[in-house]
């Protein structure tokens, strides 16, 4: 915590006759022994204080003004700040946005969602300790060291004014809050109230939760995933050869999920890339193409929920060649014009593309350490094949063959020409396919039989 920050602040508080608090995720963070992020603050008159602090700091504060809400940001002591006015909420049927209308500190610290994220800290200019903590409800401190989650109100109510807390529940139990018996049965008898929520506030919600191991099958235990993709509705049925995978379809996905680190693109690749097993599957437990299958369903979700090009387009080929270096290491005898096909064909994917591979190794429990051991062997030749002819620049390929144009032209006899780029691009294939070595004697030799 930056206590010098809020001690600054202070300065200002009392002398002026206002009132602050510092509240939210800070405080939380504060008293779990985690460094916070930012500080956000609520105060009585913020417009005042804001311009108490730009008189005092006009060359390092700079403030950015939303009036509409009411909310002011900047850099303070290298932080980022954010103070409000206290407000009040009340939520229309229609909408889960609220309407907000001016109100008391109290008014402002009640109005949130689970009790965790009622306490608070006076700000004022003096040392602080550990009796300075607010807790207007009496229970975010001990539902706090029980690491309980709990809504400050009904959480009937609480889920239906505003089911976009559905998601945040989830992500508070993915982090080791366990919700209490009560919170979790709303939260699953209102699942399908998350449909409310658009789209894209989904997606953005959904990408910080995601990164948590947990959070996926709390979405799914509760209902809310089915809700927002009910093509996965079920998953949990289809069981799996056991020579293969020691778990279904769906537990299988998250230990996938789970060994894919904090990469959120390559996690949610993890998340679809079996989910056409459910329309691919044989009465003898085969699901042959389902990695077309899961790019089919995959695109349709992702389009759904406005994933950014960029993402879409790297999810997709992920899931759709998940199964491509498995079938090239593992079931098929690796040579040299294997592996230069397979670089040419996922170039741009290579990285994310290894570590889905090795994370579904892992997740499958089989033949883990072979299989891992055989993977590791062929990506390590495709990367000592990329560092031999280029490198990425701005995930383009940039060939350096150790042959120039100039050389092609006096090696051929021949003006500059187009004929010259379609030389050089039939050796850089050469070169890909492991067919020639890129070094000037094999190409200058290959020129001349090119002549002949």
């Amino acid at each position: 915590m930056n206590w010098d920050l809020l001690r600054l602040i202070g300065k200002h508080i009392e002398s002026n006759g206002l009132e602050c608090y510092l509240v939210g995720g800070a405080v939380r963070d504060e008293l779990q022994s985690v460094e916070p992020k930012d500080y956000d603050f609520v105060c009585n008159d913020s417009e005042k204080l804001i311009g108490i602090l730009e008189e005092n700091y006009p060359d390092t504060l700079h403030v950015k003004r939303f009036k509409k809400y009411g909310t002011f940001q900047f850099k303070l002591l290298g932080e980022d700040v954010e103070f409000v006015n206290p407000r009040k909420e009340a939520y229309m049927t229609w909408s889960y946005k609220p309407k907000c209308t001016p109100g008391t500190i109290k008014d402002d610290i009640m109005r949130r969602d689970f009790t965790i994220n009622t306490l608070a800290f006076k700000v004022f200019d003096r040392p602080y300790n550990g009796g300075d903590i607010v807790d207007m409800t009496g229970r975010g401190k001990p539902d706090l060291d029980a690491k309980r989650l709990d809504c400050v109100g009904d959480p009937l109510k609480t889920f239906y004014e505003d089911p976009s807390r559905l998601i945040r529940l989830c992500i508070y139990a993915a982090k080791g809050f366990d919700p209490t018996t009560k919170t979790a049965a709303a939260a699953r008898s209102l699942a399908k109230e998350i449909k409310r929520v658009p789209p894209d506030a989904i997606k953005q919600m959904m990408d910080k939760g995601i990164r948590y191991n947990g959070f996926i099958r709390w979405m799914y235990n509760l209902g809310i995933l089915q809700e927002i993709m009910p093509e996965f509705t079920d998953l949990d049925t289809y069981e799996q050869p056991q020579k293969h995978h020691l778990h279904n379809v769906w537990e299988h996905t998250l230990a996938v999920i789970d060994n894919c680190g904090a990469d959120i693109v390559l996690r949610w690749a993890a998340l679809f890339h079996d989910i056409g097993k459910a329309r691919t599957w044989d009465e003898r437990g085969n699901y042959h193409g389902h990695e077309f299958e899961s790019e089919k369903i995959a695109q349709r979700i992702v389009l759904r929920m406005r994933f950014s090009n960029e993402e879409m387009r790297e999810i997709l080929h992920l899931v759709r060649n998940h199964m491509k270096p498995t079938l090239t290491a593992i079931h098929n005898t690796v040579t040299k014009r294997s592996i230069g096909r397979f670089f040419r064909k996922h170039e741009k994917y290579l990285g994310r593309l290894a570590r889905l591979t090795k994370a579904d190794i892992r997740g499958s429990g089989v033949h883990v350490a072979g299989d891992l051991q055989k993977i590791d062997d062929f990506f390590n030749k495709v990367f000592e094949l990329r560092s031999t002819i280029g490198v990425f620049e701005n995930r383009q390929l940039k060939f350096r063959l150790d042959y120039s144009g100039k050389d092609i032209m006096k090696a051929m006899n021949i003006k500059p020409s187009p004929l010259v780029g379609e030389i050089k691009e039939i050796i850089e294939k050469k070169v890909c396919n492991g067919e020639l070595e890129n070094s000037w004697s094999a190409i200058d030799d290959f020129i001349g039989s090119y002549k002949k």
